[in-house]
């Protein structure tokens, strides 16, 4: 029996596997699909998040409940005041620290006629750092070693001034007269303090007014 033609010549088949690698390579479809998965691949890595990658804590927005927008501004808060205990006096009826006026050793203390008819001065005080809750007051005046008037408070309350002291406004204390206008007096005043503390203190004037 004779044999085919085409087994007879190796060339033939070489031929024929050419033509279908050729074949094959032209293929849209296979192409296409083997793009698209390549494409796929591609924009998969560079899409995707690094698992192993890390974060500044310095890039991350900062709490708000980190800002000290809300805490209290220091210059808010009074000064703090040395201790002291000033006798002084203020205009009658009017209770403001600007008014108050620190009574010296010969300084004048003005003799005036009340609302009510009676002759008093008009004394103040301004403390801080000596004694603490409410007041109690003695003020006695003397002039030529003579009483001459004198007035006893009890459970005064001071009024902050907002400068790191408290007052003590307008405390009358009734003299015996416009006549001692004009002479030298001894003013002593004694203060306690319902929570502690005691302070005393001892002023040389002179009386002005009387009239």
């Amino acid at each position: 029996m004779q044999e085919p033609v085409l087994l007879r010549r190796p060339g033939v088949w070489l031929a024929a596997g050419l033509l279908a690698l050729v074949a094959l390579a032209c293929d849209p479809a296979r192409v296409g699909s083997d793009a698209t998965a390549d494409s796929d691949a591609a924009v998969g890595r560079a899409d995707a998040p690094d698992a192993s990658a890390s974060f500044d804590a310095a890039e991350l927005p900062e709490s708000p409940d980190a800002t000290l927008e809300d805490a209290p501004d220091a210059a808010d808060a009074p000064p703090e005041a040395e201790p002291l205990f000033a006798v002084g006096t203020n205009p009658f009826g009017v209770s403001s620290p600007a008014q108050f006026e620190a009574l010296t050793d010969g300084g004048p203390l003005e003799v005036q006629l009340g609302s009510q008819g009676a002759w008093m001065v008009v004394l103040a005080v301004r403390t801080a750092g000596i004694l603490s809750g409410k007041l109690d007051l003695e003020a006695r005046l003397w002039v030529g070693g003579v009483d001459a008037g004198g007035v006893i408070r009890t459970g005064l309350q001071p009024v902050p001034g907002g400068d790191g002291y408290v007052y003590l406004y307008s405390l009358p204390l009734i003299v015996d007269g416009p006549e001692i206008a004009g002479s030298a007096a001894n003013l002593v005043v004694d203060a306690t303090g319902s929570g502690g503390g005691e302070a005393h203190a001892s002023l040389e004037l002179e009386l002005t007014g009387g009239r």
